[in-house]
């Protein structure tokens, strides 16, 4: 496995990893992730509860794929980011900042531009680990590339807040002249 290879597993595993174990690690974060998917402005298959069951198994078999088989681990992680960004994007067309995110359990920023950008780059990420898996190469990769991924892995769990920190400041509704 190529060191960019071992950099994005880190990176991906991370993500899908806390994405699903706060979903399944209190009942209380499963049950708030499948009312967000109830609000959703989708056809109701999309919204029910065996479509909550599905992502987080979803997300589970992704990170094991990753841990496994790599370049599967790529495609399934494709896969998943597609729909979630074609999701996202129809949310924001449909109820643009009315739908909130329960993307890693406790969180709830409103859908729109900063989830679109996160799910971007981790796309672009999975695409560049299934691709490798294409022309494999010598193992080459080190424990210090993988931590890397595992530390931007984390960074990105948090986007929301790093996004609102490096928005542009909002003027508070209450202030004058806002």
């Amino acid at each position: 496995m190529t060191e960019l290879s071992l950099f994005v597993v880190g990176v991906l595993g991370v993500v899908f990893g806390v994405s699903s174990f706060t979903k399944v690690w209190r009942l209380r974060g499963y049950l708030a992730f499948r009312a967000s998917l109830q609000v959703l402005p989708l056809h109701p298959l999309l919204r029910s509860g065996p479509m909550a069951a599905a992502l987080v198994v979803g997300e589970c078999t992704t990170v094991l794929l990753l841990i496994a088989a790599p370049s599967l681990g790529g495609a399934a992680a494709m896969l998943m980011l597609a729909a979630f960004t074609a999701v996202i994007q129809l949310v924001r067309t449909r109820a643009p900042g009315q739908v909130r995110c329960r993307c890693f359990g406790a969180g709830a920023a409103p859908l729109g531009t900063s989830q679109l950008v996160r799910n971007s780059v981790l796309l672009g990420l999975a695409s560049l680990l299934f691709a490798s898996g294409l022309f494999p190469r010598p193992p080459t990769g080190h424990v210090h590339t993988l931590l890397l991924g595992l530390v931007a892995g984390a960074l990105l769990t948090r986007w929301d807040d790093l996004w609102a920190l490096l928005a542009p400041a909002q003027p508070h509704p209450s202030l004058p002249g806002a």
